[in-house]
């Protein structure tokens, strides 16, 4: 596997936040320097620097965008008891310290159930949530409007050894896909090399691998501590058209006056151009 150096880097070092606890939490500042707030949280086994991709789209749209490093990726340190509501506790110090009174939050692929969660633990701040590919929650009835050989495919899931066999080399297998796509046209060089980036820095961590495993179980076999009836802000859903979970958040969307979906056309990595950033911020009025 080669070890890539994301070329947009150079001008966004980590930084790093001392918890309660005496953990440290890393994270990244991307786009506007006074733009829009948003804390962003990456895909499983990726890191802060996920977002990257979109500095240009925020610094344009006039967002500040804020990845962090989930606990055990990246720069981050383990946090002993992982849960989804831990994992938005520790954004929402982050957010303190930032003094950042009204935000959004945004969840990318496994990252969705966390930036959710973050906004049921402050509704009075985060009344904007952006999910892009988001995860499907299996506990809920739109779960069947899923594809069943993605059920049965995600089912496998539930096994542990399964998982790690199955994302045993997620870096490599990265590499491969996004320099596939990157040949066909539907990704730019920066683009490959920023995501390959991204999941080597999340993975670089010790506890990468567990974390990972870790987002899965919580991500894809057991209920989301999240009540959809009672979330207050406004569910913004990004799935580009061959993502499984599409029909997933279409239905969910039916039930749920708060939610909306907007189908992107392609597969999972078109939506990494401006068209969701666009959107998204065409909606940040709530956040003044």
């Amino acid at each position: 596997m080669t070890k890539i150096i994301s070329p947009f880097l150079g001008d966004t070092a980590p930084q790093f936040l001392l918890l309660a606890d005496g953990r440290k939490l890393s994270y990244r500042d991307f786009g506007a320097v006074d733009g829009k707030p948003f804390l962003y949280f990456h895909g499983g086994g990726s890191s802060a620097i996920e977002p990257a991709y979109a500095r240009s789209y925020c610094t344009q749209l006039g967002l500040r965008v804020i990845g962090i490093d989930r606990p055990g990726m990246g720069g981050s340190d383990q946090r002993s008891n992982y849960t989804i509501e831990g994992v938005a506790n520790d954004a929402l110090a982050l957010a303190n310290h930032l003094q950042l009174k009204r935000f959004g939050s945004i969840g990318m692929s496994a990252g969705g159930p966390f930036a959710l969660k973050l906004a049921e633990l402050a509704p009075d701040r985060v009344p904007l949530v952006g999910l892009i590919n988001a995860s499907p929650e299996r506990t809920l009835p739109e779960w069947k409007a899923v594809s069943l050989p993605m059920r049965l495919m995600l089912a496998l899931m539930l096994s542990r050894p399964l998982r790690k066999l199955a994302f045993a080399n997620i870096a490599t297998g990265t590499e491969k896909r996004v320099s596939k796509a990157a040949k066909k046209g539907v990704l730019t060089q920066q683009d490959q090399l920023h995501i390959i980036a991204a999941i080597q820095e999340g993975l670089a961590n010790p506890h990468g691998f567990d974390t990972l495993m870790g987002d899965i179980d919580l991500v894809l076999t057991r209920n989301w501590p999240i009540n959809w009836s009672t979330l207050k802000a406004k569910v913004f859903a990004y799935s580009a058209t061959k993502d499984p979970s599409l029909p997933f958040y279409i239905a969910l969307a039916k039930r749920y006056a708060n939610i909306s979906t907007q189908e992107i056309p392609g597969t999972h990595a078109p939506v990494v151009t401006g068209d969701a950033w666009r959107d998204l911020a065409s909606h940040t009025d709530v956040l003044l």
